[in-house]
């Protein structure tokens, strides 16, 4: 007879079933509060008895099918309900005094929020990469991994220009692969975190500053051999066409760019709506052309950002900087419940799958490689 499971293994078991229903309850709480956005443009009341009674009735029924008793199921859901108007409510009450706002001003709140998300998350930035967020972190080391393999046959190494570096997450651990490390990002409180994070006996190889790369790329033409755009920042820069000039610009002859935007060709976006909580950090709202990142407390905030597909990012490259190899990333972890990937041996097995779909260009991000010519 197959050996039972033991308390401490049924306890595992249970802690993952148990993050799984907070997960979606928090989701849930999420779709009640734009739920909450269109009742109040339309005035539909907040509470809707006949919409709620069916919503219990169909939770009964769902339980009898799962084999579990369908008056504590009942209950559960009355619980919810319950609390999803009373959520609405506050938000009805605290958020809508201020007047719709154009695109121009929409335009601009995202570019605050962008200031203000380096200050809320500057803090917190490398221990929630580290701790939270599976999909990203295997995100992380894989856009690190394909950087690698690029640069290894560059015979010129002279210097990584790292864009939106925020806490040089990303280029810090490339930086002995070259002989200077440039890092620019628009909030102070992230190069701040960056330029602590610099290792004794690197303090002259290795610059952190503050710097619109929107306006400019402040160095002399021709002078850096290798820019990167990681982890999505190529499409949250609404000049990206302006910087892919100026990136051209500052590389030097046979210098390499690599690019990371949002793939609005992925599974992500395609199905539009998956009912659980994914393992990414930052995820775009294709609609509204804004990326919604998730801060510590758990509360979204929203950036300026665009999905492109494969061929839209060939058409924008400038010319005598074409794309030279595109591979997209990560496919199955991220589109799988976080809860899910909390697991080590099968965070490890979906990584794998995932290296063998970079070629499928339905990744939650596409990893463009340029050469100037």
């Amino acid at each position: 007879m197959p050996t039972p499971l033991n308390l401490q293994e049924l306890g595992e078991r249970l802690r993952y079933v148990d993050q799984g229903l907070i997960a979606l309850l928090s989701r849930r709480m999420s779709l009640a509060l734009q739920i909450e956005e269109f009742k109040h443009a339309k005035g539909l009341p907040i509470f809707r008895p006949d919409i709620e009674l069916k919503r219990l009735h169909q939770a009964e029924e769902w339980a009898k099918g799962y084999g579990i008793n369908a008056e504590f199921a009942r209950s559960i859901m009355y619980m919810i309900i319950n609390e999803a108007c009373k959520t609405q409510m506050i938000q009805w009450q605290g958020n809508h005094e201020a007047p719709r706002m154009n695109e121009d001003e929409w335009d601009a709140q995202l570019r605050e929020n962008t200031l203000v998300l380096a200050r809320k998350s500057a803090p917190f930035f490398d221990e929630l990469r580290d701790t939270h967020f599976p999909s990203t972190k295997l995100q992380e080391a894989f856009e690190l991994s394909d950087i690698k393999f690029m640069t290894d046959d560059s015979d010129e190494k002279n210097c990584l220009l790292d864009l939106g570096c925020a806490t040089g997450r990303q280029s810090l651990p490339l930086k002995d692969m070259f002989d200077h490390v440039t890092g620019y990002d628009i909030g102070q409180e992230l190069i701040t975190v960056a330029q602590k994070k610099i290792p004794k006996g690197y303090k002259k190889r290795i610059a952190y500053r503050v710097w619109d790369v929107e306006k400019s790329i402040p160095l002399p033409s021709a002078s850096v051999s290798h820019v990167l755009l990681g982890m999505g920042s190529a499409s949250e820069l609404r000049n990206i066409r302006k910087v892919l000039e100026e990136v051209h610009r500052v590389l030097i002859h046979g210098g390499l760019a690599f690019l990371s935007f949002y793939n609005k060709d992925t599974y992500l976006y395609k199905w539009k709506f998956l009912p659980w909580i994914t393992g990414l950090a930052r995820q775009i709202d294709v609609a509204k052309e804004c990326v919604e990142v998730r801060l510590a407390d758990g509360a979204p905030i929203n950036i300026y950002g665009r999905a492109y597909g494969c061929d839209e990012i060939e058409d924008m490259m400038p010319r005598g900087l074409p794309i030279i190899r595109q591979v997209t990333h990560p496919v199955l972890s991220s589109i799988l419940p976080d809860v899910l990937l909390d697991n080590g041996p099968i965070l490890d097995s979906i990584a794998n799958i995932d290296k063998h779909l970079e070629n499928e260009n339905v990744g939650a991000y596409i990893y463009a490689s340029a050469r100037k010519s």
